[in-house]
């Protein structure tokens, strides 16, 4: 099992958590107030200076979920209230089965951040825009998923992925990261060719 590695892990990534939903999790209009801010050096990171407020949202519980499997804590609740205060409670539960088929089935270590840093690692960028694609029911999020993971971990990962990204879509909150992650993954554009539904 490869699994998650936490990049620049640091005594206070577990208190960020548990501080969680009020301090550190995004709410409406909160976009951005905590690891929103891309990386720099890359422009494939880069989407303004902030994440939106949905991306973050997905981007902090990733890096909350992984932290409490890495050091053996439980997150479940910061977790939950993040997507609660999204209207989507429900999405919990599908973003732990995306993340166990990750960690169960990645064939490398990902590498993902601490909630506390600001910078979006490649792997996580790589996770959003798996996400992404999946809310638009596109079968590349499936290609791009299993560069990272073994065949049947990917299709456990997008199956649980489109059943988080249902929850987004029913609830209004949409991504807009899928026409860029097609271009950056060499897929064309969102417009050629047709919506495949993921099953």
């Amino acid at each position: 099992m490869k699994g998650f590695r936490l990049m620049r892990p640091d005594k206070q990534d577990e208190q960020a958590v548990e501080a969680g939903a009020e301090e550190h999790s995004p709410g409406p209009g909160k976009a951005g107030q905590v690891c929103g801010r891309l990386a720099q050096m890359d422009p494939a990171l880069r989407a303004g200076h902030e994440l939106p407020m949905v991306e973050h949202a997905l981007l902090w519980t990733m890096r909350a979920w992984a932290i409490g499997v890495s050091r053996r804590v439980d997150t479940s609740a910061a977790i939950q209230e993040v997507y609660q205060r999204l209207g989507i409670p429900a999405a919990a539960l599908y973003l732990d089965g995306f993340m166990w088929a990750l960690c169960r089935g990645a064939s490398r270590q990902l590498d993902v951040n601490c909630v506390c840093q600001t910078v979006v690692s490649q792997d996580e960028a790589l996770l959003l825009d798996v996400l992404a694609l999946a809310q638009e029911q596109r079968y590349e999020a499936m290609t791009v998923l299993s560069g990272m993971t073994k065949p049947g971990a990917a299709i456990a990962g997008c199956e649980n992925a489109g059943q988080l990204m249902h929850l987004l879509n029913t609830a209004g909150h949409v991504m807009s990261r899928a026409s860029a992650a097609l271009r950056r993954h060499a897929f064309g554009t969102m417009e050629e060719g047709m919506s495949t539904a993921l099953h």
